[in-house]
């Protein structure tokens, strides 16, 4: 049976629980929305990813424009994952092959040269997703998808499913 005292300690730590997280949502909604800022300098949610609903508003799409903006996007979105996934079994392979007793410098090479060939189709898909983007966008609307676009890609690699949140290079090898 849960005393007093202890009835009372419970208490007070889901009253410090519901004021941090109020105040953690609170501070979230006022710096998106913070009215001091110029748009471009507010805090953006998923800005690693111009897959999100933001990029649509800030480009104002019409519904003809946001269809089209959002299969190109799926298109990229699927092509660019599945192209990382193989560039980061690649990257595991040269790992494990320049922690080996011998390396095999030739086998090394093949991977480096691989991971480039990716590397080089991963950004000809971006170009060309923006190019898709560009052409259904009329003129008064490329400055805001071009400085959208920058964003992008000023930030790509920082963050979201396979930037800095996923990497792994702090883990300790796993002992085979």
């Amino acid at each position: 049976m849960i005393t007093e005292r202890k009835y009372r300690i419970l208490l007070w730590a889901v009253i410090v629980l519901a004021v941090t997280n109020l105040t953690t949502i609170g501070t979230l909604v006022w710096m998106r929305y913070r009215p001091d800022l110029p748009r471009d300098e507010r805090p953006m949610y998923n800005q690693n990813t111009p897959r999100g609903g933001w990029f649509m508003n800030a480009l104002e799409l019409n519904d003809e424009q946001q269809a089209s903006f959002q299969h190109h996007s799926r298109q990229f979105r699927e092509n660019a994952r599945q192209l990382a996934e193989e560039m980061n079994t690649l990257r595991q392979q040269m790992m494990q092959e320049m922690v080996a007793p011998t390396p095999d410098t030739v086998q090394l090479n093949k991977l480096s040269e691989q991971i480039g060939r990716n590397h080089a189709r991963l950004k000809q898909m971006t170009w060309k997703y923006f190019s898709n983007l560009r052409s259904s966008c009329p003129s008064d609307q490329l400055p805001a998808l071009e400085n959208e676009f920058h964003r992008f890609m000023k930030h790509e690699g920082e963050g979201g499913r396979h930037g800095k949140n996923r990497r792994q290079h702090n883990r300790q090898p796993q002992n085979q």
